[in-house]
């Protein structure tokens, strides 16, 4: 999740120049440029998702109902309309105002002992939260005519929408919806304040993350898969934070698919998908496999004097396969190839992690766990 700046929301449009530049970007970081060894698997990959979806488009923006009109003034009892596509610069054009007006809200203060009701001022207006699709609906999802895949992506748009406000008061846009990704997600956009400048309570908006999503969509649908010290942080992480949108937008969109694609009769595909994920999670899960990984960097290390391996790739577990003397030099390697690669974005990263640095020591003297490049 992160703030709806004109930056975000062009980065929402699938096709748009923003997103392009974007995903191009964050392919550039995945990588140090130097690959002789294959990359290990990733939650989400085409490795574990089985399949790569086959569209003719990279996605595209939607609204609910006509974003012309202030449709999300329907609160309480007005039912929220349909989600249907949306031409983007016209939707474009009306978030970018709408989310302006919604940066004021109202607030009581005490002046003077007495209670006073005035305006305070949000940065930005609303947020885009981003809702990934199951990995094991990949192969069916693909297998569908192009028609009927959107028409069910703009139904779960429509899951998504309806748990929001039943949650956390806070009625949808639009948003975008993703297909150029292994995984189908979607960019939520969702408004801070209600039309009536009532701040809507951010206690009924709290967000988990990708890992705490992903795990917990794991631990429902496979219960013996997931590792015993990752379902016990698991287990320990949602009681410490209470209720997770994200995390209840994701069970609901599995139920619904759940029902849909047995509706739709797709069931025994869908489950024959579920057993082969299991598989490959299963398979990528082989700390020999990752042993023999990181034996492999560690030649071509030697050779090159380049570590082959993007920090991105490397789970802890596999940081901790590295003896203690050598990590400071493997992580001197991927620093200097990318100053090498990006002097002026290298200088800019120096200097905030160097300025972070000193106060994260300030306010934590004593840290719990060091990051792997400070091990």
């Amino acid at each position: 999740m992160r703030e709806l700046t004109r930056e975000a929301f062009e980065h929402d449009d699938p096709n748009s120049a923003r997103h392009y530049k974007d995903k191009r970007e964050k392919e550039k970081r995945d990588t140090v440029g130097f690959i002789p060894v294959p990359s290990p698997l990733r939650e989400g990959g085409k490795e574990l998702s089985g399949v790569e979806i086959d569209a003719d488009t990279k996605g595209w923006m939607f609204s609910f109902g006509n974003h012309s009109q202030n449709y999300s003034a329907a609160l309480g009892d007005n039912p929220l309309p349909k989600a249907r596509k949306a031409d983007a610069k016209a939707y474009h054009q009306w978030v970018i105002k709408e989310e302006r007006d919604r940066r004021r809200f109202r607030r009581t203060i005490k002046r003077n002992g007495k209670e006073t009701e005035t305006w305070g001022r949000h940065k930005c207006g609303a947020v885009s939260l981003v809702v990934t699709l199951p990995p094991w609906a990949m192969p069916v999802l693909n297998s569908m005519e192009d028609d009927v895949r959107d028409n069910l992506l703009l139904r779960i748009a429509d899951v998504i929408a309806h748990k929001t406000q039943e949650i956390s008061e806070r009625v949808p846009w639009g948003g975008g919806c993703h297909m150029d990704t292994d995984v189908i997600h979607y960019h939520m956009q969702i408004p801070k304040t209600a039309p009536c400048g009532t701040n809507l309570p951010k206690a009924k908006f709290k967000t988990g993350g990708p890992w705490l999503v992903g795990a917990d969509r794991i631990d429902r649908t496979f219960p013996d898969l997931l590792p015993n010290k990752q379902k016990e942080f698991l287990d320990n992480r949602k009681a410490k934070k209470g209720k997770l949108i994200d995390i209840e937008i994701a069970e609901a969109i599995d139920r619904f698919l759940e029902r849909k694609f047995e509706l739709m009769g797709y069931k025994e595909q869908y489950d024959k998908s579920k057993k082969e994920y299991a598989k490959r999670k299963s398979k990528s899960r082989d700390t020999e496999r990752d042993r023999n990984l990181i034996k492999e960097s560690f030649r071509y290390f030697a050779v090159e004097g380049v570590w082959p391996l993007a920090v991105s790739t490397m789970r802890l577990s596999m940081w901790r396969m590295i003896p203690k003397e050598y990590r400071i030099l493997i992580y001197a390697s991927i620093r200097a190839f990318q100053i090498m690669a990006s002097p002026k974005k290298a200088l800019v990263r120096e200097s905030i992690r160097l300025i972070t640095g000193r106060l994260e020591k300030e306010f934590h003297p004593e840290p719990e766990m060091l990051p792997p490049w400070r091990m």
